[in-house]
């Protein structure tokens, strides 16, 4: 029996109390009550906890979202880069010409028979860009260049010289 109290002890962490062999329970449980370590947050510091990350994700949301518009931009601008060696590829093989403006939906759905771009990039009979407005067109001078929707505009003074020139001057 000894060696019950003994392992009950090491256990419970608190010397059982026993009066004819049986273990007192009300006793236990006062000693037991009085014992606890409450271990835990309290209201006022999950307040607190919930405050810093809401300061901190307003801070880091609109540098998460502008680089994702960044990145979404220079997708666009490899979009032109992709068109443009295509059209030319086509025109060099005699199988296609194109007139200035906006690429229409024709043009795209010739170069995608003469296997010069993949049909899968095209939505609707249209190159899918990733950011809304903006559009791809094509001069005879310099060739195709992405028109920014003015809703991205100011990402394109991020841009490099080289990136830059993709970019279409004309609104």
């Amino acid at each position: 029996m000894k060696k019950f109290y003994k392992k009950f002890k090491q256990l419970i962490g608190i010397e059982p109390i026993v009066k004819d062999n049986i273990i007192d329970l009300k006793k236990f449980r006062k000693k037991k009550l009085k014992k606890t370590n409450n271990k835990g947050f309290t209201l006022i510091e999950m307040i607190v906890v919930m405050s810093i990350i809401g300061v901190i994700s307003t801070l880091i949301t609109p540098t998460i979202i502008d680089q994702a518009n960044m990145i979404s931009l220079k997708s666009d601008i490899q979009a032109a880069q992709t068109i443009d060696n295509a059209i030319e590829m086509a025109k060099l093989n005699n199988n296609f010409s194109i007139v200035d403006g906006k690429i229409t939906a024709d043009s795209y759905g010739v170069l995608a028979k003469g296997n010069y771009i993949d049909e899968r990039d095209l939505s609707d009979e249209e190159l899918k860009l990733r950011l809304d407005g903006n559009i791809l067109i094509y001069s005879e001078a310099e060739g195709v260049q992405l028109q920014v929707s003015e809703n991205y505009e100011e990402l394109t003074n991020e841009l490099d010289e080289m990136l830059k020139r993709w970019i279409s001057n004309g609104k």
